[in-house]
């Protein structure tokens, strides 16, 4: 009982340790934090006596060999490439380590982050409280590596480690950002904790389930709304519960379908769809505006992408960021590389959904990346820790291995 313990708090912690690189207000801008983590998951994989899966190379020559010709033709340094090489391993590591508990543990720690985000949200709601927060306990908290990001010069949120205050009490809406540095990249993980959820535990009437609708609803964000809803309207079409709890399910589906249908005709919701809409065509800073950005860039360089010169041309170009990471991913590595990217992506839903039910598999694979999909239409998230891990689901989840037999 105490290894099994032991082992589910290594694998909360390297699994937090990955998010938190992902977009933890406090920890995400930290280049060198990586190589802790890959530090901490290579002695683990040592001490579970893992066996290396000598696919991890044919997943990496794509990504090294296009970064290579980055190096040559942009006149980048050349330590990019052992950069990337290491920073694949870490994924590799983690995920080789996470492996059959890699969806337990997801659902796990955001789960526990959800609560933790619901505490400080609702006492935030109160201006006092609020003030107490941002003036007395976030001073202690400034984000790691250094005073402003590079390119965009802008104040960091403040935060207090494991919650990020955006918005404040006197706002007409509030949003819950958990530590991320932003509600959108929150419901991201949310999201994929929720599908989980759902599937391992065949209902929506579950604690977890519960805990992360609600908090969900509490970030406000409208891809994150998509999202949920894309999720629960799969569940429903293919629930096969009888009795009380498939009335339930109706029930639920057609409140969270009223739920979504109010709120999307909210001012504030309309307003941010409409802007996106209006400045498309002038500014980056919006999900439309970025992808008409990115396909003047892919046509640019098409093959090869732009590499790491995309944040410095991004900040050139429209004096902000481009947060869109269906088109990011092609504009930074070129189509094929990207279409290899999308291709692991896809396999490692699959092999995660064959691992964890047993039915609508096919179904349940098309969801998740669906899902995946629609959550990095406003999140650059696709060149980010947590979806580049994806990638190495398919090599180091055994591919008989059937969590839901347990």
């Amino acid at each position: 009982m105490k290894k099994i313990k032991l082992e589910n708090i290594v694998d909360s912690f390297l699994f937090t340790f990955l998010i938190a690189l992902t977009g933890f207000e406090y920890f995400y801008r930290s280049t060198g934090l990586i190589y802790y983590l890959l530090f901490f998951a290579f002695i683990t994989f040592v001490q579970r006596k893992l066996t290396f899966n000598y696919r991890f190379f044919i997943i990496i020559i794509p990504f090294i060999f296009i970064y290579t010709l980055h190096a040559i033709f942009y006149k980048l340094d050349a330590s990019i490439v052992p950069g990337l090489f290491l920073r694949f391993l870490t994924y590799y590591l983690v995920i080789s380590v996470l492996a059959k508990n890699f969806v337990f543990t997801f659902v796990r720690v955001i789960y526990y982050i959800c609560i933790i985000s619901l505490f400080f949200y609702f006492t935030s709601l109160y201006e006092p409280i609020l003030n107490f927060y941002i003036d007395v306990v976030s001073v202690n908290f400034h984000p790691l590596s250094g005073d402003a990001n590079a390119y965009n010069n802008v104040d960091f949120n403040p935060n207090i480690l494991l919650y990020t205050f955006n918005g404040g009490a006197n706002e007409v809406f509030s949003r819950n950002s958990g530590p991320f540095w932003e509600p959108g990249m929150f419901t991201i993980f949310i999201n994929i904790a929720l599908l989980f959820s759902l599937i391992l535990k065949n209902s929506i009437l579950n604690k977890y389930s519960m805990v992360l609708l609600i908090t969900n609803i509490t970030t406000l964000s409208t891809t994150g709304y998509l999202a949920m809803f894309t999720t629960l309207f799969f569940i429903y079409l293919i629930s096969t519960q009888k009795g009380t709890k498939k009335v339930l399910n109706y029930i639920f589906f057609l409140i969270i379908l009223i739920v979504f249908i109010l709120v999307w005709n909210l001012d504030f919701f309309g307003a941010k769809i409409i802007n996106d809409l209006d400045v498309a065509s002038e500014k980056g800073y919006s999900r439309f505006g970025a992808a008409l950005i990115h396909f003047a860039q892919i046509q640019q360089s098409p093959w090869m992408g732009h590499g790491l010169n995309i944040r410095e041309i991004d900040w050139k170009l429209t004096n902000s960021v481009t947060p869109n990471g269906l088109t990011n991913i092609i504009r930074t590595y070129g189509i094929p590389v990207s279409l290899f990217y999308y291709v692991l992506l896809y396999m490692s839903s699959k092999r995660i959904i064959g691992m964890i039910t047993p039915n609508n598999k096919a179904t349940f694979t098309f969801l998740l990346f669906f899902v995946l999909l629609i959550l990095a239409f406003s999140q650059d998230i696709t060149t980010r820790h947590l979806y580049l891990s994806f990638l190495f689901l398919s090599i180091c989840i055994p591919k008989n291995l059937k969590i839901y037999q347990q």
